[in-house]
Order: structure tokens, then C-alpha cells, then sequence
């Protein structure tokens, strides 16, 4: 049952594309052994009957034989190379349909583990590839790159007051919505861990990184809706750093955004303190 529902489509039609190759080059035999067999008693016949006359004499008769084995061999040549190539187109076509479904099954494979199986957006596994790349780009052509670490602020209430299965679906609308909104289509947008996102900013100094956040914190502010329709709001914390600014390598820049991080969490539970003494 299992294998059944993995079928595709594509690998059905390429498994009819190789069995008809198969039958083909199957037939084309069959139809080169006859044709084959014709033309080797059609000689025959003529060379039995050249022989009959008499009046040819013997050299005539060896060069006539001469003219029939090398037309024949000829033949048989030219038989040989027409079948040959139409066998190899086939089994051409076979090849480059199996190699199309190979990377077809290996871009999913490749799709379904770079992706966080939670909130459908990038994996940190990615991230970290992801990083270490642009990272090597932006030292090639001295260019800054910033690395966002956004947290959802105490998250886990949420969790606790409408369960962790909502608590999921809240954090891949977050991910795939909320964040997206927020940033180019050319910024990576990834899980960073928990409730924990990382927004990866190519090209992107401080300044206009900071931009990018401000726009965050605003999307998240403005949350989500809830089943009962509600907004539930999500506030964030984000912490920032920037290549070369803060860090040259790629463990050193995620430990300054972590840091950044860090600050931030203090800062802010700093103001709610100061709130709730008021």
C-alpha cells in the first residue's frame, strides 16, 4: 500500500517511456534478424542461379560472388548502424527520463529536510549553510550582511492557555506570514529554535537592518486571529548584529545576534517591571 501511494504520476509515465524503449529494441531486433535472413537467402538464390548458366566463365563468377558477399556485408553494415541508433536513442530517452525523475526525488528529499517541519519555513540546518555562503559572498565583495534573531516574548503562555497544537499552527502563520510580510523575497527566514525565528539579511548593513526589524516588531504587534476571532497580538524581542561590524565569521555573528538578543530580553523585562511598579 505504502509503495503504491509513492508512485508519482512522472515515475509512472517514465516506466511506460522505458518499457516501450524495451519493446521497441526488441522488435527492431526481431526485424533486423528477418530482414537479415532475406537478404542472406536472396543471394543464396541469385548465387545458385548465376552458377547455373554456363556460358560464365569462371572469373566473371568469382568477381560476381566477390560483388555479392561485399553488398551483402555492405547491407548487413548499414543494418547493423541504423539499428544501433535508433537502440541508442531510446535507451538516450530512457536515461534522461530516469535522471529527471532522480532529481525530481532528490530535490523533494532535499525540500523536506531543509524545511522545519512545524512552521514550514526554513530549518536551522539551512540557516547555518545558508549563513557560512553569504558570509564567504559578502567577504568576496565586501559587502555587510546582518543576522535577526527574533524571539516570541513568553510564548510559552500561549501554549498553556490554548494548547500547544494552536501554539503551532500560531507559530507557522508567524513564520510563513507575520515574518514574510516583513522582509524581501530575498532575505532568508528561518527556525531558529523554540519559539526563536532567524532573519538572514544579504547585502544589509545595520542601519537598514534595523528598518527591517522595526517592521517586525510592528507585523507582530498586530498578531494573529485565534479560532474565537480575537487578535492575539505577538510581541517580540530582536536582537541584531552585522558583519563586519560585530562579527567575521559565522559562529561570532550568530553569538553577537545571541547577545543582542540577550540585551534585549533584559531591557525589556527591565520596562515591564518599571510598568507594573507604576
Amino acid at each position: 500500500m505504502e509503495m503504491a501511494q509513492a508512485t508519482s504520476p512522472k515515475s509512472a509515465s517514465y516506466k511506460k517511456t522505458v518499457t516501450r524503449a524495451r519493446n521497441r529494441i526488441v522488435a527492431l531486433s526481431a526485424q533486423q534478424v528477418r530482414m537479415q535472413g532475406a537478404v542472406v537467402g536472396m543471394i543464396y538464390v541469385v548465387t545458385l542461379a548465376w552458377f547455373q548458366v554456363p556460358q560464365v566463365n569462371v572469373l566473371i563468377s568469382a568477381v560476381v560472388l566477390w560483388a555479392l558477399l561485399a553488398s551483402l556485408l555492405g547491407l548487413l553494415f548499414y543494418l547493423n548502424r541504423r539499428s544501433s541508433r535508433a537502440t541508442a536513442a531510446l535507451y538516450q530517452t530512457a536515461v534522461e527520463d530516469m535522471e529527471r525523475e532522480l532529481q525530481d526525488l532528490t530535490s523533494n528529499v532535499n525540500q523536506s529536510t531543509i524545511l522545519d517541519k512545524t512552521t514550514g519555513i526554513f530549518a536551522y540546518e539551512y540557516l547555518d549553510a545558508r549563513l557560512k555562503e553569504e558570509m564567504a559572498r559578502a567577504q568576496r565583495y565586501g559587502r555587510p550582511i546582518t543576522l535577526l534573531i527574533v524571539d516570541l516574548v513568553q510564548f510559552h503562555l500561549v501554549n498553556d492557555k490554548h494548547g500547544r497544537l494552536l501554539g503551532n499552527q500560531i507559530l507557522r502563520r508567524f513564520g510563513l506570514n507575520i515574518l514574510k510580510t516583513a522582509v524581501r523575497n530575498s532575505d532568508i527566514i528561518a527556525r531558529y529554535g523554540g519559539d526563536e525565528f532567524a532573519i538572514l539579511l544579504p547585502e544589509t548593513n545595520a542601519q537598514e537592518a534595523s528598518v527591517v526589524a522595526r517592521r517586525v516588531t510592528e507585523a507582530a504587534a498586530r498578531g494573529t486571529l485565534l479560532p474565537n476571532g480575537q487578535r492575539l497580538p505577538l510581541p517580540v524581542v530582536i536582537g541584531l548584529a552585522t558583519y563586519p561590524k560585530d562579527a567575521v565569521t559565522p559562529p561570532t555573528l550568530m553569538a553577537a545576534a545571541e547577545q543582542a538578543l540577550l540585551k534585549a530580553k533584559k531591557a525589556t523585562g527591565s520596562q515591564s517591571e518599571a510598568l507594573a511598579r507604576t
